[in-house]
């Protein structure tokens, strides 16, 4: 086997490699499927000369040759279609445009086959053979006439397309093909066609060789420049496929490549009617979009977020954030631009539901507000001073100071569980309870008044998962009763020597259970104590003592009552002064987690 020979095998096994290399790139592309249809015809085409260089027989290198004609008559029409497609001139390909391309190549196939002239055409030389064409012969000037003509339009088409090329990719794509290809059919023409038509028999047919030169330029646009490649609509189709959010893939001229089927199914528009279509067409604010597909133009710029709205195919309009991000390839060009959409609706149904909520907690603050004491009561015996800082508008706590015409007859709190309007809701309807049972129960013991309210309460609220704890006093005199449901501890400070004490039984906590729960024990257990001038008593909610400071620690009772006895003996707003400083220090910026209340009664 001589070397000529040796080249074309050599050549045979590049097309197919490349044929399947580019095919396996993207098996989706009609320009990858044609440029592996193109490849395999070379590849006959170089296995036919390969053969037909080997053999010394004049028949058998006739019939090689022949069978060759399939290769070199095919290449053309396919080179055509193949610069067509790559040029996006995809729309010429109608039926009778396929039919003008492969028809005569065809036609001419069967003519080189069965009809060409005798093996007396060839001429062997010193590495393989020649041939001398009769140009007389019609099909020789129409093959040659129709190749040179296909291949200009292809080629007219190639450079038309970089020309107008917005990437510098692209660009560089058809020079490197348009310089290849030229120059693989020029000199393939000269080898195989113009020299033997000029009986001019020095050069063997050399043509699949010649074609190794573009196939050079093909592998250089692959490789370097991604001809061919997997492109970002089918990159990203199985992932868009399993998106659930409205997204929106668009080419860097602004159309639509790929939407997930949740785009197609919010905007009520099949995949196959968006794809292709101006992105602009589905946008109510087209002026917006078009200033943001100019803001992806610049190279620095890779992400934006805007709101928009989208039409429906029904007319409706959904209003959706979207966010695009930038695709771009090595050289900076835009390649496309990715959407991803939030629809807007739900968010605006629960800005106008918290919009109401709010209206409905400022209502129920305003009301709740009109039943809480907003300054502490004037009396004889007391001096009264309150600190209540609700953690939302509408409070969990409630108190009251019950006056009658001798005097402040008592002081209660209570803190309702849970937070917000229902908590709310709950304090209004028990400190009616309290109230009316507290005056009507002046000659029964505080104890069974408690009970009393509990009884209401569970009828009022035992369906509900709220419950209450809470602290009543009631002043006999220098005799102070004291009732507790479940709440914090009462704190005395006495005149004398400022020790601060916990008002409790010596021998158990006599705290009772918590308020408006069904089916519970509700005994509660009456405290008596007797107070002096000068003597303080301090009423709080748990949210005092809870309070965290740095390192997550709790204010904690021990403090309190520290502060407590600490604090300057003088009017309640004072004492209350010092305390609160010292929450407030203790805190730093932190805020308090829960409703806050606290009462100061100072003994006259």
């Amino acid at each position: 086997m001589n070397p000529l020979s040796i080249l074309h095998l050599f050549a045979f096994f590049i097309y197919l490699y490349l044929g399947m290399a580019t095919y396996r790139l993207n098996k989706r592309s009609a320009v990858n499927r044609i440029m592996l249809l193109l490849c395999l015809f070379l590849a006959v085409w170089a296995l036919s000369y390969g053969f037909m260089h080997a053999t010394e027989v004049r028949q058998t290198a006739f019939r090689w040759h022949q069978v060759s004609s399939i290769g070199w008559n095919m290449f053309i029409p396919l080179l055509l279609h193949l610069c067509l497609l790559v040029a996006r001139r995809g729309r010429y390909l109608q039926t009778w445009m396929i039919i003008l391309m492969y028809g005569p190549a065809l036609a001419d196939v069967i003519v080189a086959i069965f009809f060409m002239l005798s093996p007396g055409m060839l001429r062997r030389l010193p590495w393989g053979w020649t041939a001398v064409y009769d140009i007389s012969y019609p099909p020789v000037y129409l093959f040659m006439g129709g190749a040179a003509l296909y291949f200009c339009i292809a080629m007219y088409y190639l450079y038309a397309w970089g020309r107008k090329a917005r990437l510098l990719r692209e660009k560089k794509q058809m020079r490197i093909i348009f310089a290849t290809s030229v120059i693989s059919m020029t000199l393939a023409l000269l080898t195989d066609n113009i020299l033997p038509v000029m009986n001019v028999a020095v050069v063997p047919l050399i043509g699949p060789l010649m074609g190794m030169i573009w196939v050079i330029g093909q592998w250089v646009a692959i490789k370097k420049y991604r001809l061919m490649t997997l492109d970002t609509s089918i990159a990203a189709s199985e992932i868009i496929k399993s998106m659930k959010d409205l997204m929106v893939l668009v080419n860097y001229r602004g159309r639509v490549s790929q939407v997930s089927p949740r785009t197609c199914e919010l905007l009520g528009f099949g995949a196959s009617e968006l794809n292709g279509l101006p992105f602009d067409v589905l946008v109510v604010e087209k002026k917006v979009l078009a200033d943001e597909l100019r803001f992806f133009e610049e190279p620095s710029q890779e992400n934006r977020v805007f709101d928009i709205q989208l039409k429906k195919k029904s007319g409706g309009i959904i209003p959706v954030r979207m966010s695009g991000s930038a695709i771009r390839d090595r050289e900076g060009d835009l390649l496309g631009i990715v959407f991803v959409g939030y629809d807007l609706r739900e968010t605006r149904k629960l800005i106008e539901m918290q919009s109401s909520i709010d209206q409905d907690m400022e209502m129920a603050a305003h009301v709740q507000s009109g039943i809480l004491p907003s300054h502490p009561p004037e009396s004889l015996e007391w001096d009264l001073f309150f600190v209540f800082r609700p953690l939302i508008p509408v409070s969990g706590d409630f108190f009251d100071f019950y006056e009658s015409a001798n005097g402040l007859q008592g002081v209660s709190l209570f803190d309702v569980s849970g937070h917000g309007v229902s908590a709310g809701l709950i304090t209004m309807i028990a400190k009616s309870i309290v109230f009316r049972v507290f005056k009507n129960s002046d000659r029964f013991p505080l104890n069974s008044l408690f009970e009393k309210v509990n009884t209401e309460l569970v009828k009022e609220i035992g369906h509900l998962e709220n419950f209450l704890t809470g602290v009543i006093l009631r002043f006999r005199g220098d005799t102070v009763e004291y009732v507790n449901a479940g709440h914090t501890q009462l704190l005395c400070r006495r005149a004398g020597d400022s020790s601060v004490s916990i008002i409790n039984r010596a021998d158990a906590d006599f705290r009772g259970p918590f308020l408006g729960v069904p089916d519970m024990i509700t005994k509660f257990k009456l405290l008596a104590f007797t107070v002096s001038p000068g003597d303080q008593l301090l009423l709080y909610s748990d949210a005092l003592i809870e309070a965290r400071g740095e390192g997550n620690k709790h204010y904690g009772m021990a403090r309190l009552m520290d502060a407590f006895h600490d604090a300057p003996a003088a009017t309640s707003e004072v004492t209350m002064d010092f305390i609160m400083r010292d929450v407030n220090n203790f805190l730093g910026e932190r805020p308090f987690r829960d409703d806050l209340t606290v009462i100061l009664l100072t003994r006259k």
